[in-house]
């Protein structure tokens, strides 16, 4: 059977028809496809771990609960991440945040992300040599969609918050590349 590839119109129509017709697929079968979860949707992190209003610090109940209720499947064993629950509403274009956790020398290889606009990352512990330069704690960058990426840990590993930028949130996929 020959393979073809759809336009970005043609996904959205997808999308739609998949909504009318009510059919469902679970991560695992969209993982299996080469397809992973970005972020949850503002409905699903209320879902997930109750409403998220007013001030919410890394000590707040809705934050412990986060690392397991919005832990989010990477394509890279080597690389754990969750999304802080904070989400800024769809109508004000939208933001997640995650905080992510690589192992000791983990090697994230060159790749990709085509969702949003892109995202800012900023190292909290460890180090991480991010396109070739050498990051430490409270160091920063914007990777602009499209744009490659390649990672290594440095030997005790390295930890961060990645805040990314979409056009808005809606429970975002995106397809490996």
């Amino acid at each position: 059977m020959k393979k073809i590839t759809l336009t970005s119109i043609e996904v959205e129509q997808l999308q739609l028809e998949s909504k009318q017709l009510q059919l469902e697929f679970t991560e695992k079968d969209l993982n299996e496809q080469g397809i992973w979860r970005m972020a949850y949707t503002e409905e699903e992190v209320e879902e997930k771990i109750g409403p998220s209003r007013g001030i919410i610090t890394s000590n707040s109940k809705q934050a412990e609960m986060a690392t397991s209720e919005l832990k989010i499947q990477t394509r890279f064993d080597a690389l754990e991440r969750y999304q802080i629950p904070i989400v800024i509403p769809k109508n004000t274009g939208g933001n997640t945040l995650h905080k992510i956790k690589a192992a000791p020398n983990a090697v994230i290889p060159e790749h990709k992300h085509s969702h949003g606009i892109g995202s800012f990352r900023i190292v909290t512990k460890g180090e991480v040599i991010f396109n070739g330069v050498k990051y430490g704690p409270g160091d920063w960058f914007w990777v602009p969609t499209g744009e490659t990426e390649h990672l290594v840990a440095g030997p005790e590993g390295f930890e961060g918050l990645y805040n990314y930028v979409w056009e808005q949130v809606d429970g975002r996929f995106e397809k490996e590349k």
